[in-house]
């Protein structure tokens, strides 16, 4: 006999938003089989930056945005006022506040830290009347339990069977070194590590590739790069792309929220990966296990350079990291947590 349907509204940020996929539509198939229906909503318009020296129009067109998307998300709840759970993904819409005092089941999930942003206070104020707070890891988790203690942690995880793992480990003519993201990271994380990468090409052979959407500017003297645009397909063939991965970070409030998606990524596909020692990615990465770890530019060059000489090494980091995603950090490890957590949800008393 069918499992009764119960639905979740998930209002995200587009289908190919990196926190809208990894944190929601990648565990659709798994909700329906366990009698739960999705019903995404995208928050449209984005946000227009409004800085202090903006124009009168560029002020005019922010505050339309906003409300227009405000009635968007109005709109939504009204056509969905019979949901069991409302799902936030990273935002604080102030068109769910009323709901709130009425005693609807709302989940609010986040993989940055989006509380040190301009919308900071609007997120503490959701987060106190959320019935449930999924948090990427412990680091985003600590702060927002001062205001809401039904805080769980939820990793962002991959699903390890959409990546062709990679079999031959020998290093391409030259190396491709290999950085995936979007462009909302791309200058805080990838960026300042630029100079040492374009010094390093003067001793090892090797080219960076770029995958993201849409084409960064690089404006760095000396570095040999390439561009590869980002698509499901050229996520799923990384191990035909790039020899090494790489998660550079700065140590900063903010980065050290990250959730580590590009290196589940790259260890998804048997792919050997070096990441800054902050946040998750101690979590995630044994250091000479798993895969290495690189704080400052002397660790860095270490790191890439034994990889690049010692085909053992990557063979053995490479292998080793597709074994732990697979047990640790894949959707069928932790689909059941979140199916777990939406129907006490709504079997609970509680608001």
């Amino acid at each position: 006999m069918a499992r009764p349907e119960k639905t979740v509204i998930a209002f995200t940020h587009g289908q190919k938003h990196p926190s809208t996929r990894f944190r929601i539509l990648q565990y659709e198939k798994f909700f329906e089989r366990q009698g739960w229906k999705i019903k995404t909503h995208n928050f449209w318009p984005r946000p227009i930056p409004v800085p202090a020296n903006s124009s009168a129009i560029t002020r005019f067109y922010a505050r339309a945005a906003k409300f227009l998307r405000t009635l968007r998300v109005m709109a939504a709840l009204r056509n969905h006022r019979h949901a069991h759970a409302i799902l936030v993904n990273r935002e604080a819409p102030s068109a769910l506040f009323p709901f709130l005092k009425q005693g609807k089941k709302l989940i609010v999930d986040f993989d940055d830290a989006v509380y040190l942003g301009s919308e900071g206070k609007n997120f503490a104020k959701l987060c106190q009347g959320a019935s449930r707070i999924v948090a990427g890891n412990a680091t985003l988790a600590a702060p927002v339990r001062d205001w809401n203690m039904a805080a769980t942690i939820i990793p962002t995880v991959v699903d390890p069977n959409l990546y062709h793992a990679k079999k031959d480990y020998a290093l391409a003519r030259p190396a491709r070194i290999g950085w995936i993201g979007s462009s909302y990271s791309i200058q805080d994380s990838l960026f300042p590590i630029l100079p040492l990468l374009a010094d390093l090409q003067r001793t090892l052979s090797f080219e960076l590739v770029v995958i993201s959407h849409p084409r960064p500017i690089i404006q760095q003297d000396g570095l040999a790069w390439r561009f590869l645009e980002w698509s499901p397909q050229t996520e799923a063939n990384l191990a035909d792309l790039i020899d090494i991965g790489i998660m550079p970070l700065e140590d900063t409030d903010y980065q050290r929220g990250k959730c580590g998606a590009k290196l589940l990524q790259y260890m998804a596909a048997s792919i050997p990966a070096v990441a800054s020692p902050f946040g998750v990615n101690t979590d995630i990465i044994r250091h000479g296990e798993t895969g290495l770890l690189a704080q400052n530019a002397e660790e860095w060059r270490t790191a890439l350079t034994c990889l690049m000489e010692d085909i053992n090494l990557r063979t053995k980091l490479g292998k080793a990291g597709q074994v732990l995603v697979c047990s640790d950090y894949s959707v069928e490890r932790w689909g059941p947590v979140w199916t777990n957590l939406l129907d006490g949800l709504i079997t609970s008393r509680e608001p």
